[in-house]
């Protein structure tokens, strides 16, 4: 058995069926132009303008984010002038206080110096006196036991440099 196939008819289209599809063609074409693309376009305008929109928002909000960050920077150099004016001023209350206490220190330390360099004048004022007394008592004691013991100078000198050894033992055994 043999398939009897028409190669010539398979070939060429049958004009019939060709114009069929060519208007089938024709009027998807049309659906979709009348449908589709007009509606396609106004979704695609409307995209497009929606996009433009965000992108002039994000430019305007860029702008006033960079005109923020400027008055930020300038706020912030404000700041740090002011904080350098307050440390200035600080450091030269700090150093008006230093003097003053130092000066005060100066001072008090003067006074207690006069203090005790009186206080050393009048025990020194003292201890003349109590020497000047001490003196005045040896020089009695010695002129008393010499005028007991009255024989001559020799033994008026002997006398006294006894008596000065007995002062001395005794100031000795006290010291």
């Amino acid at each position: 058995m043999m398939i009897d196939i028409d190669i010539a008819q398979q070939l060429f289209p049958n004009p019939s069926t060709m114009i069929t599809q060519l208007l089938a063609t024709g009027i998807l074409f049309y659906f979709v132009f009348r449908f589709l693309w007009k509606p396609a376009r106004a979704l695609m305008a409307k995209r497009s303008n929606f996009v433009h929109e965000k992108l002039s928002e994000a430019e305007e909000k860029l702008a006033e984010a960079k005109e923020k960050n400027k008055s930020a920077h300038e706020e912030v150099s404000k700041a740090v002038f002011r904080s350098q004016e307050i440390i200035s001023k600080a450091e030269k209350e700090a150093l008006a206080s230093r003097e003053e206490i130092l000066e005060q220190a100066k001072k008090d330390a003067t006074s207690k110096l006069e203090k005790a360099r009186d206080e050393i004048a009048i025990e020194r004022s003292q201890m003349r006196d109590e020497m000047v007394e001490e003196m005045v008592s040896v020089a009695m004691l010695a002129a008393e036991k010499l005028i007991s013991e009255k024989v001559d100078s020799d033994s008026d000198q002997k006398t006294i440099e006894k008596f000065v050894k007995e002062l001395n033992k005794q100031n000795e055994s006290i010291s």
